[in-house]
């Protein structure tokens, strides 16, 4: 990872913050392909699909107005986990929310809440 996705990480998981003051998020990059979101907020780790997707979604287009490499990834990944002390935690209690870049560049739809919605409940059914 080059300095310069250090600092377009950095910007955006202070941008993030500052949309979300009560529940730290830390940003994370895989590969260079896949950029995770973790958003600690034990009410959201258990909220419904419905609100966790309707989040997911405000978080997915705040990366592509806000991420200087949106260009460059291929998946956004935006996971919600209980919050633990003053930090985000790492582990995520459920399977997160995934985007491809090329549907949030046109913008997400009610279709791809849909998907995120039934992603999320088979999910939880498995469990």
């Amino acid at each position: 990872m080059g300095c310069r996705d250090v600092q377009d990480l950095a910007s955006l998981g202070a941008a993030l913050n500052e949309q979300y003051p009560n529940s730290p998020v830390s940003v994370s990059l895989t590969d260079g392909l896949i950029l995770t979101v973790t958003v600690a907020d034990s009410a959201l780790a258990v909220a419904s699909c419905e609100s966790q997707a309707a989040v997911a979604m405000r978080i997915a287009e705040s990366v592509r107005d806000n991420y200087g490499g949106f260009r460059s990834i291929d998946i956004i990944s935006i996971a919600f986990a209980p919050r633990v002390g003053v930090r985000a935690t790492v582990t995520a209690t459920a399977l997160p929310t995934r985007f491809a870049r090329t549907l949030v560049s046109g913008g997400l739809t009610g279709a791809d809440s849909v998907k995120a919605v039934e992603s999320c409940k088979a999910w939880r059914e498995l469990q």
